[in-house]
């Protein structure tokens, strides 16, 4: 169908089936990506944000998976959500510390998206 590169796009950009442990669980199958693509742009919309929300909710709970964070930056840039990017871009280094690797990390990444800490 033609909406299921786009619904397999945005799970994977919004952490999909993973959870911010790093473990999987039992995520989307084919059928519920056909299901998904068969949904009004609306209710596509309303899933993305949804399982964005979620990542977001997991990254709240377990704040030191640095991949969980720029899935949740990335997610934001592609929803047009620039300010969410930036504020959960913001939380990333918090977590981190400022001069930490990982933070230099993040920063870069955002940077690659055409996103800086602030606008």
């Amino acid at each position: 169908s033609p909406w299921r590169g786009a619904v397999e796009q945005a799970l994977a950009k919004s952490g999909g089936p993973e959870v911010a442990s790093g473990g999987t669980t039992n995520g989307p199958d084919a059928g519920d990506i056909d299901a998904a693509s068969s949904m009004s742009p609306q209710d596509r919309e309303a899933m993305i944000n949804t399982m964005v929300a979620g990542l977001d909710d997991k990254l709240r709970q377990n704040p030191r998976d640095a991949e969980g964070w720029m899935r949740l930056v990335r997610s934001y840039v592609v929803l047009g959500k620039a300010d969410q990017a930036r504020g959960a871009l913001g939380r990333a280094i918090a977590v981190f510390g400022a001069d930490s690797d990982e933070a230099k990390k993040f920063t870069a990444f955002a940077a690659s998206l055409g996103l800086t800490a602030t606008e």
